[in-house]
């Protein structure tokens, strides 16, 4: 990870996989999500937030294998309001495209709540 940048990797395991045998259409958008938050939450400045509110995501050919799921973004201004959009691109270790995916983020200024581990 890095400014604006994650870099995940799913296994190809059975839980994963649908009734055709090749990754299931949830955990595929799920990669996607958890490969742009994670982008996002890396680069959060000090004192800002955000939330997903839009994924969109094309499935482009059966999923088999493991899939690395990659996200370039810009990096959020202090203070700022703004949607970021994301897209993430999954590969199959062919290098072959299989899914793409358009998360928005909005980011904005906000207090992040501490969670408590009791």
């Amino acid at each position: 990870m890095g400014d604006g940048y994650a870099r995940l990797l799913l296994a190809d395991r059975r839980a994963n996989r649908n009734h055709l045998g090749s990754i299931h259409a949830c955990a595929l958008a799920t990669l996607a999500e958890t490969t742009a938050g994670l982008s996002i939450l890396y680069s959060l400045p000090e004192g800002s937030r955000g939330i997903a509110t839009h994924l969109g995501v094309d499935y482009h050919a059966k999923a088999r294998g493991p899939i690395r799921a990659v996200v370039q973004g810009d990096v959020p201004a202090k203070g700022e309001t703004a949607d970021r959009y994301l897209e993430v691109a999954m590969h199959n270790d062919d290098g072959q495209l299989v899914s793409t995916a358009v998360v928005r983020y909005r980011i904005g200024p906000g207090r992040v709540r501490q969670v408590s581990h009791r």
